[in-house]
């Protein structure tokens, strides 16, 4: 039942992993033609743009692994493994999904800012921060298994 649920979650996890190796072809390829809009980091857009994403990145770490582990509390209470590990699949997904935005952001940030070192940061804090999100079916195994059984 675990593999069922574990091949759509790591397409969402290397999907975002291709999606920021795309994103940073695309603004390299923008960067070198010219056509990539630049901010000044010193500019009031360009402090509204690192600030965003210095918080989401802040935000989206802490609050998504927070947040997936009260609800993973909640989901090894449920007793049908069907619904147990829908309801799983979901919030993995959520999980990956608003981590790997902080990375795409921060990659997309860095090089708007014109190669604003402090984003490409953010997005290696995002990546790291990803790794912990990787899906593997011991680690989903370990995560819905009840308190009791550990």
């Amino acid at each position: 039942m675990i593999k069922s649920i574990l091949k759509p979650l790591q397409i969402a996890y290397y999907g975002i992993l291709v999606a920021a190796l795309l994103f940073a072809t695309l603004c390299i390829y923008l960067s070198k033609n010219n056509s990539l809009l630049l901010v000044e980091p010193s500019s009031l857009g360009g402090q509204i743009i690192q600030s965003f994403v210095i918080l989401y990145t802040i935000v989206s770490i802490a609050g998504g692994l927070f947040w997936f582990k009260t609800r993973c509390k909640k989901t090894k209470l449920i007793d049908d493994e069907n619904e147990k590990l829908g309801r799983y699949k979901h919030d993995a997904l959520i999980r990956i999904i608003v981590i790997g935005v902080g990375m795409l952001f921060g990659i997309v940030a860095f090089y708007i800012l014109g190669g604003f070192t402090s984003m490409i940061w953010c997005a290696a804090i995002s990546a790291i921060g990803l790794i912990f999100c990787k899906p593997n079916e011991m680690r989903i195994q370990l995560e819905l298994l009840k308190d009791e059984q550990l």
